[in-house]
């Protein structure tokens, strides 16, 4: 298949322009040794790879800037969730060159992050750790976080005051946690950090959350 195209302003023999097809395709043309702007040239399209376009649904938790892999025929690849849209949203995208190769660097990126994260939570912990389940008469208890404080009275006495909070959500719960965009996202609570009183949720895209305030966490509506 051939086009007509026209040599644009201030090329010369030798240079080469962009065209554009009608389908979004690009290529580039030189222009020929006899050449001159504004010249009329006919040029062969370059075969062009057929477009595969596959209908999806964007999977619950993910919101428009997440991102969620995509499995088409034994390969996977990469789709970010547009502007407009969200869980249970048809989309109808393009299957990409190199499906395989992405989706890997995609899961090596999740686990980078979520490595850099827990060092920098690690750091900042005084101590880590599960909070035990206890169990009372055949039931379950919730974790449960203890305060101590110590009040110095008049004459050298001081008071030891002890308080217990049980933790709202417990290990292995599904939870809806805030994101930074004001929205909310499904997660599953991994760890309860009885010290400092928060929690370590895994997000539906494999990230991971450290530190995450109690405030922070809700039931699923």
């Amino acid at each position: 298949m051939s086009v007509e195209v026209i040599v644009p302003d201030g090329c010369q023999p030798g240079d080469q322009f962009l065209v554009q097809t009608e389908d979004g395709g690009e290529f580039n043309v030189v222009v020929p040794p006899d050449g001159f702007a504004g010249m009329a040239l006919v040029v062969n399209l370059p075969d062009q790879p057929a477009r595969l376009l596959v209908d999806v649904v964007v999977p619950d938790g993910c919101y428009p800037g997440d991102l969620f892999i995509v499995e088409h025929e034994g390969h996977q690849f990469n789709v970010e969730v547009p502007d407009g849209c969200g869980p249970g949203s048809a989309m109808q995208i393009e299957v990409p060159e190199g499906t395989a190769d992405d989706a890997e660097m995609v899961r090596k990126a999740i686990a980078a992050e979520n490595a850099e994260a827990k060092a920098v939570a690690d750091e900042v912990r005084l101590k880590q750790r599960t909070a035990p389940s206890i169990t009372v008469d055949g039931e379950d208890e919730k974790p449960k976080s203890k305060l101590t404080m110590s009040l110095s009275l008049v004459g050298g006495l001081s008071l030891n005051l002890s308080l217990t909070a049980a933790a709202k959500f417990q290990v292995g719960e599904q939870v809806e946690a805030y994101r930074s965009d004001g929205s909310w996202s499904l997660a599953t609570v991994r760890e309860f950090e009885e010290y400092g009183f928060t929690y370590t949720v895994e997000l539906m895209d494999g990230r991971m959350k450290y530190m995450v305030e109690e405030e922070e966490l809700r039931h699923p509506e």
